[in-house]
């Protein structure tokens, strides 16, 4: 589900959408004798509705093409492979649901690479699989050999196909975060990473799950390994409209840090414990406010 929020950024911020979204992949080290989390970043993937051929990335400043430039800036600071899922027959709920391809349930995939080329910037060792030989295709460009598979985190009601077959044939150790924002002026120097949480919540009154912790760890640690900010903003679930020139208010988390304990208690009680753990308890304010904050750095 898309924010509302989306509409009220400048030009520089990038998200990801139905269609064409990019995602952050870690491995989970989490010792839980410990009760302190611990995730390694291991790739980002980008994923679009057309083949490769059909998205040609070009220098120009087509908004895909500046975020697949910013994506693997970040993978080159980090050491960890761009992939590519370009999406346009497959129905990841359908196969899960009914336990079975058909011919038209296939994910062209493969690396992302610079190009020695002079007319696009990038190339795919691409192949096109099955979805039942992608679970398989994924473990070998991250290069990991996982065998249980399966999420123990409940399932969102809202979660989107790809996400749902995730939890279902993707191994268990591993931790998959949609990059909600990337902003960056300039696609060669990404600035800051920015989770939007929507919920039924007002800002004066909501604290992030512990369920998600895993979450924002995987993207501070990604940020910190990247020298990226991480934000977090939240609104409730409506429009945010704009009453006399001013939005709707949100509540701003800047420069969150990597949350330490895992999923229990289920939710935080109070702000002081958010401060404990994301070191920071937020400021409730004007929508426009947060959104010029991220958009100075």
């Amino acid at each position: 589900m898309a924010s509302e929020l989306h509409q009220y950024f400048d030009e520089y911020m990038h998200f990801s959408a139905p269609g064409n979204r990019f995602r952050l992949w870690g491995v989970d080290q989490t010792d839980f004798a410990d009760n302190v989390i611990d995730i390694d970043p291991i790739g980002i993937s980008f994923h679009y509705p057309q083949r490769w051929e059909t998205f040609r990335p070009c220098y120009g400043n087509n908004p895909d093409s500046l975020i697949l430039r910013a994506l693997y800036e970040i993978t080159e600071r980090l050491d960890i492979p761009l992939i590519w899922f370009g999406e346009y027959t497959v129905d990841y709920r359908g196969y899960v649901n009914d336990k079975k391809t058909s011919r038209f349930d296939t994910v062209e995939i493969g690396k992302i690479c610079k190009s020695e080329s002079s007319d696009v910037p990038f190339v795919v060792d691409r192949d096109v699989k099955e979805v039942d030989e992608l679970a398989h295709t994924i473990q070998h460009l991250f290069g990991t050999d996982f065998e249980e598979t399966g999420s123990t985190k409940p399932e969102n009601k809202t979660t989107n196909p790809f996400v749902y077959f995730s939890k279902v044939h993707l191994p268990t150790r591993y931790t998959i975060q949609d990059i909600d924002g990337l902003y960056t002026k300039d696609p060669s120097d990404p600035t800051t990473i920015v989770e939007i949480k929507r919920a039924d919540a007002s800002p004066k009154t909501w604290t992030p799950y512990t369920d998600d912790f895993k979450q924002y760890y995987l993207l501070v640690k990604t940020a910190n390994e990247a020298d990226l900010n991480c934000h977090l903003i939240q609104h409730q679930k409506q429009q945010i409209e704009a009453v006399d020139g001013e939005l709707d208010d949100v509540r701003l988390y800047e420069n969150i840090v990597a949350p330490s304990i895992t999923s229990v208690p289920p939710y935080i009680r109070s702000h002081s414990e958010v401060e404990e753990e994301l070191g920071t308890k937020g400021e409730e304010m004007p929508a426009r406010e947060a959104l010029q904050r991220i958009q100075s750095e």
